[in-house]
């Protein structure tokens, strides 16, 4: 008896990002394979098209892993861009893809940017999704009413699914297996291209970057003394004084500029210190929480935990170049 198939169409452009494109094609096909192997019938394969633009201006299917793609897919994959400021004309056709698709009962999935697409076509309403950490601060301005969760690598709300970083197409394969093929095929995939089927955070690869394109000059002076002496004790009166203002105006414009209040900009600052010296020196944990300011270890273990999401032990083990 012959294999149904589970339809999964990835839409591609100019400047779409091709590791998604070929990675998740390559990543289902492995499945395919596995599924072919088992005893039990019935599971369904895997059918990967690829969709873009023609010199006719339409958006059709231009290649398949197998013949006679349907129009209408099971699954829409929207990958994201390296260069984030430009889409291409295909993006509009795109959006009226994704539109039509979701509402014919496609699961509707994005990767890294391919959240913005997604958004622009109106499908995330009160729904809560993640894209890539460093595209947070762009995505809750152009799309505030929607919930983002940028901590979370993969968020599956069963139609719509969206996946953080720019190899998190990795976890999104790894998810529509699972859904589709169930777990021991899953499984098998995973162990087979060597990648952890168990998820991971993007909390612990995002990097604190600071904005000084707020145009508060006082803020940005305040700032910029604060990256210079965040290795020493920090009291409001002294950032008071170098923006001249009050202590209160300051914690009201700092928020306003930067959306943090002073203390928690500190404390970033020094989180961020203090993973580059775990991921970089043989210094012990202790050294490094007095050289970022915590004379008390427990309390730098503390606050690394909450910002980072790893005690610093751990962060160490796994992203120190000595330790690999």
């Amino acid at each position: 008896m012959p294999n149904k198939y589970i339809n999964i169409g990835i839409a591609t452009y100019s400047t779409v990002q091709l590791t998604t494109v070929y990675g998740l094609t390559e990543m289902l096909n492995v499945a395919n394979s596995y599924i072919k192997k088992q005893i039990t019938e019935g599971c369904p394969l895997f059918r990967v098209s690829h969709w873009s633009i023609n010199e006719n201006n339409q958006f059709i299917n231009q290649y398949s892993t197998s013949p006679q793609a349907p129009e209408q897919q099971n699954v829409i994959v929207i990958p994201g861009t390296i260069d984030t400021d430009t889409v291409d004309n295909s993006s509009e056709l795109i959006i009226e893809w994704i539109s039509e698709q979701y509402a014919s009962g496609a699961i509707a999935t994005s990767v890294c940017g391919g959240s913005f697409m997604l958004a622009k076509s109106g499908i995330l309403k009160d729904r809560c999704v993640t894209t890539h950490w460093i595209l947070k601060d762009r995505f809750e301005k152009e799309y505030p009413s929607i919930c983002l969760d940028i901590d979370k690598i993969l968020i599956d709300e069963g139609d719509i699914i969206t996946a953080g970083g720019v190899t998190a197409w990795i976890e999104l394969g790894l998810q529509l297996i699972r859904r589709f093929a169930g777990t021991d095929i899953m499984s098998r995939v995973a162990k087979y291209l060597l990648v952890d089927p168990n998820g991971k955070s993007q909390q612990f690869y995002r990097v604190f970057t600071p904005s000084f394109e707020h145009g508060n000059k006082s803020i940005i002076a305040v700032q910029h003394w604060i990256h210079t002496h965040y290795a020493q004790e920090v009291h409001l009166k002294e950032l008071a004084s170098i923006g001249n203002m009050s202590q209160r105006t300051l914690i009201r414009h700092f928020k306003s500029s930067l959306g943090l209040s002073p203390t928690c900009y500190i404390q970033k600052i020094r989180i961020d210190k203090a993973r580059e010296m775990l991921e970089s020196s043989t210094a012990s944990i202790t050294e490094i929480s007095h050289k970022v300011a915590y004379n008390d270890p427990a309390s730098f273990r503390k606050v690394f935990i909450r910002e980072i999401g790893l005690t610093p032990g751990s962060y160490r083990a796994r992203f120190n170049i000595e330790s690999q």
